[in-house]
């Protein structure tokens, strides 16, 4: 070693400590981020699709559709449980306050949605 490296390693100052665990820690959870998007199917840049379903109403804001959205089912499906709802009401009555009228009038949705 001559004199100008030993004045170079005697000035040199660490501008930034590194603490391997945190980088490690920081690639990791990168890491799981990226499987996780790949996994859920939003790897891509896609641009969000949105539909007019009533079920992708949450706290009054449109949300994005998810991956195997289908329209036709989920109208269907809120068909069946209006219907069961109607039933229900029709059997029943309108579940007021009273625990056990809710209790009844939910067994009666679940008959009338089964039927």
């Amino acid at each position: 070693m001559n004199a100008v490296q030993a004045e170079q390693i005697k000035t040199y100052r660490v501008t930034r400590k590194v603490c391997f665990d945190d980088e490690w820690y920081e690639a990791e959870r990168e890491q799981c981020k990226r499987e996780l998007a790949a996994k859920n199917g939003s790897a891509d840049d896609a641009p969000e699709k949105f539909c007019y379903c009533r079920e992708l109403v949450v706290n009054g804001e449109r949300v994005p559709m998810p991956k195997f959205h289908d329209c036709q089912y989920v109208a269907a499906h809120t068909a069946l449980i209006e219907e069961a709802e109607r039933l229900a009401m029709k059997k029943c009555g309108y579940p007021t306050e009273d625990k056990n009228l809710g209790l009844r009038w939910t067994g009666c949705s679940i008959d009338a949605w089964r039927s």
